[in-house]
């Protein structure tokens, strides 16, 4: 693999829809911020209970319910909430990490498009498609999970069909266990 980053026209290939999705991210951080924050600040209000009190709850004080899609973004935001930042930072870095989980989906998926065995062309039309999706501005300004989903599950595809490898088909699919959804 480390040949066929070195090559120049891969480079490009891979530079240019990363390099989209990281300027959409920019944009809509930017111009969004705060006012896009849908099931993204449901999640948000649990991680931030969870992290001060150790319930699963949307307050402090409310009944101690499940309310967020997925266990993997619930803690990553948790985490994130153990330094109290103010919503607007936290929705901010929900953003943040939406994009970054994009970019990464776009190396899985273009590690991917080598294990097909797909042309250079195939392979940039894919991605730089993939990068301009729409979804990707929805879910990058709620800061929502659907990413992070993308990245392992292509993880585990690849691991499983046509790498063989059991064990980090494991540590991807561990990410997003089965009762996430």
């Amino acid at each position: 693999m480390n040949r066929e980053i070195r090559n120049s026209n891969t480079k490009i290939a891979i530079a240019v829809p990363i390099a989209m999705q990281v300027a959409i991210t920019m944009a809509v951080v930017l111009l969004v911020g705060a006012r896009g924050w849908d099931d993204g600040a449901i999640t948000l209000a649990y991680s931030k209970t969870f992290a001060a009190t150790g319930r699963i709850a949307l307050t402090p004080l409310s009944e101690q319910v499940e309310g967020f899609s997925t266990i993997a973004w619930f803690l990553i935001n948790s985490f994130v909430a153990l330094f109290q930042p103010s919503f607007a930072t936290a929705i901010a870095v929900a953003q943040g990490m939406t994009g970054l989980f994009f970019c990464l989906s776009i190396l899985q998926i273009w590690l991917l498009t080598k294990d097909l065995k797909l042309d250079k062309f195939a392979s940039a039309l894919l991605l730089s498609t993939y990068a301009a999706l729409g979804m990707s501005l929805s879910e990058i300004a709620n800061g929502m999970e659907m990413p992070l989903l993308c990245f392992t599950g292509v993880g585990v595809v690849r691991n499983l069909y046509f790498r063989s490898n059991l064990l980090q088909a494991a540590a991807f699919g561990s990410v997003f266990p089965p009762y996430s959804f």
